[in-house]
Order: C-alpha cells, then sequence, then structure tokens
C-alpha cells in the first residue's frame, strides 16, 4: 500500500514539473534529486571499503546545476549545453584528484576519487539529460514517451515475473528478476512506446503540448526505440543492483516509502534518458 500512495503522490508532481515548469525550476527539481541520489550513492560506496570525498562530490555535482540554472536565464551568457558538459568533463577530475591528496590512508585516496568522479556522468549528467531532452525537441513529450516506456516496462517486469517467472535472469545480482518478466516488459514498451510515438502530434494537441522539433519516426522506428530504451532501463536497474549487492545493501535509501531510496526509484533512468537523449540529437 504505501509503495501505491508514495507512486500517486510523486507521479503527478513529477508530470508537473516536466510538462509546465520554466526552465530554471525543472534544472532545481532535477538538481535537488540528483544531489539526493548522489549523497545515497556516496553512503553506498562506503559498503566497498572507500571513504568517498563527499563534500567536494556533493559541491562537483551541485554546480553543474547552478551554471545550467543561471544560463537559462541569464541569455546575455551565451552558454551552449555542451559546452558546459565538456568543461565538466575536464574539469572535474583534476578536482577531485587534487582533493583526494589530502586523503588518508593514501592507499585509498585514488580509489575514492574514482568512485566520486561516477557519479557526475552516471547521475548527475543522466538525470540532467531529462531537461536537455525538452530543450533539444522543444517539448516534453519525448519525456512522457520516456517515463511510459520506463514506468510500463517495470510493473509488466514485476507482475509477470512474480506470476509467470521460472528463469532467473541474473541470480547474484538481482534473484528476483527473471527472463519471463523481461520479456514482457520489452512487449509492452514497446506497444505502449510505440503507440504514443506515432500518435504524437494528436496526444500533444490533446494535452496542450508544443509538438516536437524532431522527425517522427515511422512505426518501425518507433518500435525499435521502444525497444533499445526498455532494454537501457532493465541496464540501469541492475547496474544499480549490482552496485549496492556489492556492497551488501538492499536498498539505497529510505526516503520513499514502499520504494526505498531515491537511487532506488531513477536506477531506471539514469541509463534509458541519456539513450533517449542521444536519439534526439542525432534525429532533429
Amino acid at each position: 500500500m504505501k509503495r501505491v500512495l508514495t507512486a500517486l503522490v510523486l507521479i503527478p508532481l513529477v508530470l508537473l514539473v516536466i510538462f509546465k515548469a520554466p526552465d530554471w525550476l525543472m534544472i532545481l527539481c532535477i538538481g535537488l534529486i540528483a544531489l539526493a541520489a548522489v549523497k545515497e550513492y556516496l553512503t553506498i560506496i562506503k559498503g566497498f571499503g572507500v571513504q568517498p570525498l563527499t563534500t567536494i562530490t556533493l559541491l562537483l555535482n551541485a554546480f553543474i546545476f547552478l551554471v545550467y540554472g543561471l544560463a537559462s536565464q541569464a541569455y546575455d551568457l551565451h552558454l551552449e549545453w555542451t559546452d558546459v558538459l565538456i568543461s565538466f568533463i575536464f574539469i572535474s577530475p583534476m578536482i577531485l584528484l587534487s582533493s583526494a591528496m589530502g586523503h588518508s590512508p593514501l592507499k585509498e585516496a585514488f580509489t575514492s576519487a574514482c568512485y566520486s568522479l561516477l557519479t557526475i556522468p552516471y547521475i548527475s549528467g543522466a538525470l540532467l539529460s531529462l531537461f536537455l531532452i525538452r530543450q533539444v525537441t522543444g517539448s516534453p513529450f519525448l519525456i512522457l514517451f520516456l517515463f511510459t516506456v520506463v514506468w510500463s516496462g517495470d510493473t509488466l517486469a514485476y507482475y509477470v515475473g512474480r506470476s509467470l517467472g521460472k528463469h532467473k535472469m541474473s541470480p547474484i545480482i538481482s534473484p528476483k528478476k527473471t527472463w519471463e518478466g523481461a520479456a514482457a516488459s520489452v512487449i509492452g514498451s514497446a506497444i505502449l512506446g510505440s503507440a504514443l510515438l506515432v500518435n504524437s502530434l494528436w496526444i500533444s494537441d490533446k494535452l496542450y503540448l508544443h509538438p516536437m522539433h524532431v522527425k517522427l519516426p515511422s512505426i518501425w522506428e518507433a518500435i525499435l526505440l521502444s525497444i533499445l530504451i526498455n532494454i537501457a532501463a532493465q541496464l540501469g536497474d541492475l547496474a544499480e543492483s549490482m552496485i549496492k549487492r556489492g556492497a551488501n545493501i538492499k536498498d539505497s535509501g529510505s526516503m520513499l516509502p514502499g520504494h526505498g531510496g531515491i537511487l532506488d526509484r531513477i536506477d531506471a533512468l539514469l541509463f534509458a534518458a541519456p539513450a533517449l537523449l542521444i536519439y534526439a540529437i542525432f534525429v532533429r
């Protein structure tokens, strides 16, 4: 029951931000979620016997969203999102490795910097993809497609796997996941996702959304894209399970009743959102 109630509260709020929030508010909301997820990740990492660079890592991740938030309001800055992203790719390792020089014991310094560095592309960069998808396409519709593929796939995998699943997908990483559940997830996502994409103009009109500024896919392209995004989402789920299993931790946190932590809820998006952003960039 807690799981359902939490979803009923969060889903409308998330959709409201994606559909209606101005750029600065969307970046702020995504940034807060990212920082909460980064904090959980850094706590998990301690299970590997490594002390992460918590303060500087949180500051670096926060700075990413601060820059994008300012750029979205100060039009005279003339900042392209690719310029900001490339700058962070180069400067973040330098900052974290420099900070690790004061780490004790020194034997753990490099490992700690590497674990901390992963938060930028894995969590903050991935979540920032949601904002960039809206910017690239000129519409939040593709994010609606993303959520539909991820959430429907996750639901189908859970219920079909629990009732019909017999063949374990990855018993070491995630003992409850089955190939039957994974197949149902792919098929369901392909049907719902492609139906959304091929009817995007009609749906956008009914939801009062701006039409996308990208080429609309054919039915076969829509099915293929839905399948690829679903697979990326399932891999994202397994990747977070792998990290938790390695650290001998069940949930990333307890912030969301019935769901665990923030990272537990967004793990699929961390792979699926960047994959969809790449698609949006190359087809516009």
